[in-house]
């Protein structure tokens, strides 16, 4: 299974380590990464994300996620690619 992670909010050091951190508990492995700050302070991060896991575990990872990133003040959110490709494909 494969699902689409969004991250945005202030940049500060520790929020990629804050991500893969949770991922790499649940052995979800990231296919692609992107991430950029805009106007000197905006962090912007998507990952493509795959693993076994993922399936039985969706549920509690999003919650994880959303946990962390209220740790380390950033938003996330997670989407299976699944459910993103059939509401962009109406």
């Amino acid at each position: 299974m494969k699902a689409l992670i969004i991250v945005n909010g202030t940049d500060s050091v520790g929020i990629v380590h804050a991500v893969t951190g949770v991922l790499m508990d649940y052995k979800i492995n990231i296919e692609d990464i992107s991430q950029t700050i805009m106007d000197g302070n905006i962090f912007v991060m998507s990952m493509l994300v795959a693993g076994d896991e993922l399936a039985q575990s969706f549920h509690e990872l999003g919650e994880k996620l959303t946990a962390e990133g209220e740790r380390v003040g950033v938003n996330i959110r997670i989407q299976r690619t699944d459910v993103f490709h059939a509401m962009h494909n109406i």
